[in-house]
């Protein structure tokens, strides 16, 4: 058995389990250069995988990854498909999974990682329908996303849905009583980002608490770390100041950086090791699972916790989900 780490790479990940990559099919969000998304995708065709769907803004800014995808493809090719979306408008959202749904060579999807993502955003800013833009970039719309993908995800045998989240969720649980942040009078840039980061946990034990039973599906919440990517491209030096203030108060240590190609170990281990429910947990950082609740807080794995907000998510997206 291999074990995991800090320092485990992405592709170290894929090679452990290269047989559950060949023959897949596999959906990321927000696969752009020099990010996560893209060393995922990036590795997982070093062995192989059927066909990958590459969810972002625009063609322009994945066609780097697109080429180096099929570049690294060397044993036989991937068909790799891009659907253009904006992850802040659920018209744009429900038009691209329309997209996939009707494309006859999508039978199946056997994993999907929810990795695109804002964060502390400097001014309040809203969503094309009206929500705060974290909120709804980071949880709103991979949660329509996903859902209205279901259907070809439980085509697959044992389909796995992972959430990237991040440490920082530490620093404030879902905010029910004011989660749009009252329109924009109450707004703070980190609170806002931690709370979209713990309702991407939230959101993968809904998953599993509704799904896993009968119908095998798996799903994670994964904190990749602190990445050298262009997430952080609106914390200017007075936002890492303030940043470091909220972290220190809440008893958070900012974590040692890491390259992308260990950011992508994580959420490789929880989208492909066929026996990771073995173990406890459904919040993986340094690529490993934990129930640490100095490290995944209490409330971000609450099951009550995460029916209010699924409940609250289907409110505001304007449609039901049962299963």
């Amino acid at each position: 058995m291999a074990t995991f780490g800090f320092a485990t790479k992405s592709y170290e990940v894929v090679s452990a389990f290269a047989s559950r990559v060949r023959g897949r099919t596999f959906a990321i969000t927000g696969p752009s250069e020099g990010g996560i998304g893209a060393q995922i995708a990036i590795d997982l065709a070093r062995e192989s995988p059927s066909h990958l769907i590459l969810f972002g803004r625009s063609l322009e800014r994945i066609q780097p990854v697109i080429d180096a995808v099929n570049s690294t493809a060397t044993q036989s090719p991937t068909r790799v498909t891009f659907v253009p979306v904006m992850l802040d408008s659920f018209a744009s959202i429900r038009k691209a999974a329309h997209e996939v749904i009707s494309n006859p060579n999508v039978e199946a999807i056997d994993g999907i990682v929810n990795n695109a993502g804002i964060m502390s955003l400097p001014k309040y800013e809203a969503s094309a329908d009206g929500f705060e833009k974290q909120l709804a970039v980071n949880h709103l719309s991979h949660f329509l996303l996903t859902n209205l993908l279901m259907p070809k995800l439980l085509a697959a045998e044992n389909p796995r849905v992972v959430n990237i989240s991040s440490y920082g969720h530490r620093l404030s649980p879902f905010r029910f009583d004011d989660p749009l942040w009252s329109n924009g009078a109450t707004y703070d840039r980190l609170y806002a980002y931690a709370q979209s980061k713990t309702a991407n946990i939230l959101f993968s034990v809904s998953l599993r608490e509704k799904l896993n039973k009968k119908h095998r599906l798996e799903s994670y919440a994964v904190d990749p770390g602190s990445v050298a990517t262009k997430l952080a491209r609106n914390m200017d030096p007075e936002g890492w100041k303030t940043g470091l203030e909220y972290f220190a108060k809440h008893g958070v240590v900012r974590p040692e950086r890491k390259v992308p190609e260990q950011g992508a170990a994580g959420p490789l281990r929880a989208l492909l090791q066929p026996d990771i429910s073995e173990e406890d947990g459904i919040y993986l950082t340094d690529t490993c699972l934990t129930t640490d609740p100095e490290v995944v807080k209490p409330y971000a794995t609450d099951p009550e916790q995460a029916e209010k907000l699924w409940k609250l998510s289907e409110e505001l997206v304007g449609e039901k989900f049962s299963y």
